[in-house]
Order: C-alpha cells, then sequence, then structure tokens
C-alpha cells in the first residue's frame, strides 16, 4: 500500500493538473496561493478570473453559473495578500510580484497555451501589468471597471495632510514617502470596512489589502499601454462605478489600437464591483467572447441593460 501511495503521488506530479483542482500551489519564496481550477476541457482555452482588491476567489460564486460548464476551463486564485495563508503582510506588495505569481500558478497547473484574462479593478489593472511581461501568454483580456491609478480623492486627502504636518512640525523628520504611508494605513483602516466589508473576511485582510494597495500608488495602466501586445481587448465599464471615474476609461479605451480594440460594453445601472452587481449579464458577456461571437468583435461599443440582459449596438441588439 506504501509503494501504491507512492507511485500515485509521483504519477500526479508529473502528468500535472488534468482535472478539477481546488487546493494551494507554491509560487516563490515559499509562499502558497488558493487556487481553484476547473479544468473540464483538456485542450480548450482557459479563462482566468483575477480578483478585486478587497476579494477573493468566492467574489465569483453568483458569475460562476453563466460560465461554467460552457466548453472552456476556468481558473481562480486567490492573489498574495487575499487569503488567511499569506499570513500579516509587513511590506508593500508590487504588481510586478503580483504578475510572477500568477505565470508560476499557470506553470504549476501545466497550463501551457494563451490564457484569456479577466480582472476587476486591481485584478483588471493585474492583467495589463502580466501581458506587458509575458506577453506570448496571454490570449485577450477582458478588464472589469479596471484600475487605472491611485485613488486621486485619497491621493489629495493624503497630500493635504502632509502639508498640515510640514506646516505644523517643520522640525518632523519623516520623508514625505513616510508621511504617505502613514496617513493612507489610517485612511485605509478608517474608510475600507465601512465601504468594504470584505476586508474583515480574515485578521489579516485589512492589512493586507493596506500593503497591496500601497503597491499601486505609482501604478498608472495608461503608462502600459504601449507595451501591452496586440490582442483583443474587451473592456467593461460600469455606468455607476462609485470608485473610477468614466473618464479614465473612456481614456484607456482611446488609448487602445484598431487591432487591440474589440469591443467595449457599458453596463446600465451596474457598480463597480460587476461580476456581483450583474453577474447574468457579465457572465454570459464573458462566455459570448470565449466562445468567439462574432458580433462582440471589431471595436463595438455596447449598452448592456442587465433587466432585459441584452447588449446594443446601433441597430444590432444581443439577447444574452
Amino acid at each position: 500500500m506504501k509503494y501504491f501511495l507512492i507511485a500515485a503521488v509521483l504519477m500526479f506530479s508529473v502528468s500535472g493538473f488534468s482535472e478539477n483542482f481546488k487546493g494551494y500551489t507554491e509560487v516563490h519564496f515559499g509562499r502558497k496561493l488558493y487556487v481553484d481550477y476547473l479544468h473540464t476541457n483538456p485542450g480548450a482555452p482557459t479563462l482566468v478570473l483575477l480578483n478585486g482588491l478587497t476579494y477573493d476567489t468566492t467574489s465569483w460564486d453568483q458569475l460562476m453559473p453563466y460560465i461554467k460548464d460552457k466548453g472552456f476551463n476556468i481558473l481562480r486564485y486567490n492573489a498574495y495578500g487575499q487569503d488567511p495563508n499569506s499570513g500579516m503582510l509587513t511590506s508593500r506588495v508590487l504588481m510586478n510580484a503580483q504578475a510572477m505569481d500568477l505565470a508560476a500558478v499557470l506553470d504549476n497547473l501545466k497550463i501551457d497555451g494563451p490564457v484569456m484574462l479577466a480582472g476587476l479593478s486591481y485584478g483588471g489593472g493585474l492583467e495589463f501589468y502580466f501581458s506587458t511581461l509575458y506577453p506570448s501568454r496571454v490570449k485577450g483580456l477582458i478588464p472589469m471597471a479596471p484600475l487605472m491609478n491611485a485613488d486621486r480623492k485619497l491621493e489629495a486627502i493624503i497630500k493635504s495632510e502632509i502639508q498640515m504636518t510640514r506646516a505644523m512640525n517643520p522640525y518632523n523628520r519623516s520623508s514625505d514617502n513616510d508621511l504617505y504611508e502613514f496617513f493612507f494605513h489610517q485612511l485605509v483602516y478608517a474608510t475600507f470596512p465601512a465601504a468594504e466589508p470584505s476586508v474583515l473576511s480574515n485578521p489579516y485582510k485589512l492589512e493586507n489589502v493596506f500593503r497591496m494597495a500601497l503597491g499601486t500608488k505609482n501604478f498608472h495602466t495608461l503608462e502600459l499601454l504601449p507595451r501591452v501586445p496586440q490582442v483583443p481587448i474587451h473592456l467593461m465599464v460600469a455606468e455607476k462605478d462609485q470608485y473610477i471615474p468614466t473618464a479614465d476609461h473612456d481614456a484607456l479605451w482611446n488609448g487602445l489600437s484598431q487591432k487591440q480594440k474589440a469591443s467595449r460594453i457599458n453596463i446600465i445601472g451596474s457598480e463597480h464591483k460587476i461580476p456581483e452587481a450583474v453577474p447574468r449579464l457579465a457572465g454570459e458577456w464573458i462566455t459570448g467572447i470565449m466562445l468567439g461571437r462574432k458580433e462582440i468583435s471589431g471595436g463595438k461599443v455596447f449598452e448592456g441593460d442587465p433587466k432585459a440582459n441584452t447588449a446594443r449596438c446601433g441597430k444590432l441588439l444581443i439577447n444574452l
């Protein structure tokens, strides 16, 4: 029996993941990330779902019924800092490290072909960054209300606090960077729990969200565009996004090349967290993209109606 178990483990490690898999996989520096891999169609394309900053793999649960068992494989995973197994982080987490971790996850799961990346907010920023480092591993992008840069409102508050500190305490030896981190830490702890209760889902989450957000201080999606590969990009915009101005997503869309512009959908009434706000429309839209619906291409700009579950571009009406 002992030798049978050893042989089984060896066979599994060599052959890779040919079936569904839920569990932890080791990436860099001994870190382990939780993955949920639905590998039901060998040879079919893989959709990788990238969580928003304050979320985890469960944030896609409402959307999953509309994308699973549709002929493609689906990978969900918790980025470093989003899982209790991460422990409490003590330094900022840069997008570069998150992108390298994703590459390691794909390697561990033996996902060799190019994948379609669909990320919400922070995950949307990550997919753009990943594509610049590993262009050959990307089939296309589906950014959902993607992160564009650091929150302008928070930045203005922090700048004001730093100026006030300098005026009231001219002998304070702290650098601007130190003060930025101090005041940003306070703002995250004071405002995030009310706005995003998911940051309280485990004892480390709020601190880890702060460390991850701190890592995006100098992140600018528009600056990445010259290095983003010429793959189809399907932008999904929430009409009532409470965090990212529509003008920022307009700038992103206008900054794409004609080859990159596959489709854009402006979703009526949707809040920032699209997978939970409009799971059916979002899920069936993503499924249409994954299955290669010809209407969802050519740079068309749609208006998505969650109540009717339709998408309209001029006279073209798609029933989802």
